[in-house]
C-alpha cells in the first residue's frame, strides 16, 4: 500500500478505493435487486463524496505541479499534467451533478426511466478512470518534485 501511495497519505488511496468499490457494489445491487428509492440516494450521496475526494486530489496535482513550476523548471508534458487537471475538474462536477440527480429524483417521485442507472455507471466508470490517470499522474509529479527539491538544496 505504501507504494500506491507514493506522493500522498495511505488514508487517500484507502478512500478513493472505497468509493470506487461502494459505487461499483451499489451499481450491482441495482442490477440484482433493483430497490431503486434506497440505493440511488445513497449512491448519490457516494458520487458527491468522491467528487469531494477527487478534489483534494486535484488539488494535490496543482501544488507539486506549481512546486516544481517555483523552483524554476517546466516539465516537459506540462500541457498534458495541465489537461489532466482540467479533467479532473469536469469529473468532479459531472460527479456533483450525477449525485444531485441520483439523491433527488427518487426522493421526488421522479422517474428518468433506466437514465438513473446510466448516470450510476457514468459516475463508476468515469471516477475509475480519473483514479487511475490521476494515480500515474501524481506519482510522476511527485517523483519530479522529489527530484528538483534535492537538487536546488
Amino acid at each position: 500500500m505504501e507504494k500506491a501511495s507514493e506522493g500522498t497519505s495511505v488514508y487517500r488511496v484507502l478512500e478513493g478505493i472505497a468509493v470506487l468499490t461502494s459505487l461499483a457494489i451499489l451499481f450491482t445491487l441495482d442490477l440484482a435487486i433493483g430497490i431503486h428509492n434506497i440505493l440511488y440516494p445513497i449512491a448519490g450521496a457516494v458520487t458527491i463524496y468522491g467528487s469531494n475526494h477527487l478534489r483534494r486530489c486535484r488539488n494535490l496535482y496543482q501544488g507539486y505541479l506549481w512546486g516544481i513550476e517555483s523552483m524554476g523548471y517546466l516539465p516537459d508534458k506540462r500541457g498534458l499534467y495541465i489537461a489532466i487537471i482540467k479533467a479532473i475538474s469536469i469529473v468532479e462536477i459531472l460527479l456533483i451533478a450525477s449525485g444531485i440527480s441520483l439523491i433527488i429524483y427518487p426522493i421526488a417521485g421522479l422517474q428518468l426511466g433506466g437514465y438513473t442507472l446510466y448516470i450510476l455507471l457514468i459516475s463508476l466508470f468515469s471516477f475509475a478512470l480519473v483514479a487511475i490517470i490521476g494515480h500515474f499522474t501524481r506519482v510522476e509529479l511527485y517523483r519530479i518534485f522529489l527530484e528538483k527539491v534535492r537538487r536546488s538544496g
